[in-house]
C-alpha cells in the first residue's frame, strides 16, 4: 500500500485548523497570517487548539501552561527545532506526557522545526 502524499496540503491543513477555530499561537509569530487567512479566531482561554515555541528543555515548563489555555477537547501543538539537542523530540514527548496528555501526530513544521500535536486522553475529554 503506497504511503499517502500530504505534499500538496497547507500548513494549516496539517495542523488542523479550521475555519471559525479559536486558536491561541504563543511565540509562533509567523503563524499568524496563515491563521488568519483560515479566518482562525486569535484568543487566550478555552481554544480549540494551541501552539507554543520551545527551544531547550528549560522552556517545556511552558507547556503546562499553554494546555490551561486549551478547551476540553481541544489540541496543543509543541513547535521545537529539528536536528538540535538543546531540546529534541523525546523531552517535548516526556514533558507532555508528564502532563498526562497523548501524542497523536508529528509534522513538519518549517524546514528548521518540527510540531507535536497532545491531547487530553479520551476518557477526560
Amino acid at each position: 500500500m503506497a504511503e499517502p502524499d500530504y505534499s500538496h496540503r497547507s500548513r494549516v491543513d496539517k495542523l488542523g485548523v479550521k475555519p471559525g477555530m479559536r486558536v491561541h499561537a504563543g511565540g509562533i509569530e509567523e503563524l499568524l497570517p496563515e491563521l488568519a487567512e483560515r479566518d482562525a479566531l486569535p484568543d487566550d482561554d478555552g481554544v480549540d487548539i494551541a501552539f507554543v515555541r520551545v527551544s531547550a528543555r528549560d522552556e517545556l515548563g511552558a507547556l503546562q501552561a499553554t494546555w490551561s489555555r486549551v478547551a476540553s477537547r481541544g489540541a496543543m501543538w509543541v513547535v521545537y527545532p529539528r536536528g538540535v539537542t538543546q531540546v529534541t523530540q523525546n523531552d517535548v514527548l516526556a514533558a507532555g506526557r508528564a502532563l498526562g496528555l497523548l501524542d497523536v501526530k508529528v509534522i513538519r513544521f518549517s524546514d528548521t522545526h518540527t510540531a507535536l500535536r497532545f491531547v487530553a486522553p479520551r476518557a477526560e475529554r
